[in-house]
């Protein structure tokens, strides 16, 4: 047993408790993070994989681009997609950073289009996280469900942010740092999105 596991019960309850609710947030981030993130890969990931099936019908600039991003999208994304499931239940968590940390990182001339290929996943999650939340209701009783649907995009895009660092370098100190930065983000994206419902919403 070691020293803080020994030291616990000697902890004012309300520190107990405070640990208790840190703990249980995280498990509920950990999830959401999860199955948005796995929502999202899949939209952006099917919208290459299964783009040649409209060769014929698509402009020259996107017949270019569409053989770059269906060969990205089945050498990162399946992957990501798979290790999301494997950590999720060996219990690795953060599930998303845990993912990102085991992808392929190729040699540096490829790099930065990988590290392209994974801030266009993160810019996708900020996207719908901030005007997921503006979107037109009939009444104010979707409102909530609309702020918590953005609530869990911000999460997907807090690991794609991971995926995008990890890409761009092997340093777990720099990782370990903007994971744990991450509530700015959140916070500045929850602004972005009630600005963005007031204006439009």
């Amino acid at each position: 047993m070691t020293a803080a596991a020994e030291a616990a019960p000697n902890q004012p309850g309300w520190i107990r408790r405070g640990r208790a609710i840190a703990h249980g947030f995280g498990t509920v981030e950990n999830w959401l993070a999860m199955f948005f993130s796995l929502l999202l890969t899949i939209t952006f990931g099917g919208l290459f994989l299964f783009a040649p099936l409209a060769w014929v019908e698509m402009p020259w600039p996107a017949r270019l681009l569409t053989p770059v991003g269906t060969v990205m999208a089945a050498t990162f994304d399946v992957p990501y997609i798979i290790r999301l499931f494997a950590v999720a239940l060996r219990g690795r968590r953060p599930f998303t950073v845990q993912a990102a940390r085991g992808q392929w990182r190729p040699p540096w001339p490829f790099r930065p289009l990988v590290v392209l290929w994974w801030a266009a996943h993160f810019a996708g999650g900020v996207v719908a996280a901030v005007f997921g939340a503006a979107v037109k209701t009939q009444g104010s009783a979707e409102r909530p469900l609309l702020f918590f649907m953005a609530t869990c995009y911000g999460f997907a895009a807090n690991g794609f942010l991971m995926a995008t660092v990890v890409a761009a370098t092997p340093s777990e100190r720099v990782q370990s740092i903007v994971w744990r930065s991450r509530i700015i983000f959140d916070v500045l994206l929850g602004m972005a999105g009630a600005i963005v419902a007031n204006r439009f919403g």
